[in-house]
């Protein structure tokens, strides 16, 4: 077997046995929360192996677990907690991983994202028909926020803030009576949860019952 043959054999087999990133998930990675991800790439033991810090700020990672690290193999799976800050730049961020004896040369993406919105309280929780009623909505990662359409109700003078969304909720003289369930939007998502906003009878208004 000739040194050029032996050489070549060499070449295919570390290009077989390459180290690659294969992927990650979750890819979007919200401000403020502690995030649990998975990555998984090949060949990257027997040995130590790890994730490198993401481009960019305001992201710590903490180790969690692994396997194919030690043994080796064409498959080697990390997990790590990705810490977030609530004030860490949005957008793309790239990060790679680390093998026996080298970074694998590839990298892969993930996105943060603006935290989810959440909704705490609401007040007051009522208002009667043809009033304009100032109302607070409170929660958290509400900057930006836009609150969900009501029937026979509009907004003015909306400002949010972190913790706060208020506006004067102007209420027509026909919308209809009784609970509706209101929710915010941010860029981050709307909240799951919700409150009810009561629409009651405009003043002296009185119902009448015909009786056959």
């Amino acid at each position: 077997m000739t040194k050029r043959l032996i050489l070549l054999m060499v070449l295919l087999a570390a290009a077989a046995n390459a180290q690659t990133f294969q992927g990650l998930a979750p890819t979007s990675i919200p401000q403020g929360a502690t995030t649990y991800v998975t990555l998984w790439g090949t060949y990257m033991g027997p040995g130590s192996c790890g994730a490198n810090a993401p481009s960019g700020t305001g992201i710590t990672l903490q180790y969690y677990a692994s396997s194919g690290c030690v043994t080796g193999g064409n498959q080697t799976t990390l997990y790590y907690n990705f810490i977030v800050a609530s004030n860490a730049t949005l957008g793309t961020r790239t990060i790679t991983l680390t093998g026996q004896t080298t970074h694998v040369t590839n990298s892969l993406t993930f996105t943060v994202v603006p935290a989810m919105p959440t909704l705490t309280g609401l007040s007051p929780s009522t208002g009667r028909q043809g009033a304009t009623v100032p109302v607070t909505l409170t929660g958290t990662n509400l900057t930006g926020g836009t609150i969900s359409t009501l029937t026979g109700i509009t907004f003015s003078s909306v400002v949010s803030t972190a913790t706060t969304i208020t506006a004067n909720f102007i209420i027509s003289p026909s919308a209809p009576v009784g609970t509706q369930m209101l929710t915010a939007t941010t860029a981050g998502g709307t909240t799951v949860n919700s409150f009810g906003f009561a629409v009651t009878l405009a003043a002296n208004t009185r119902r009448v019952i015909l009786v056959n």
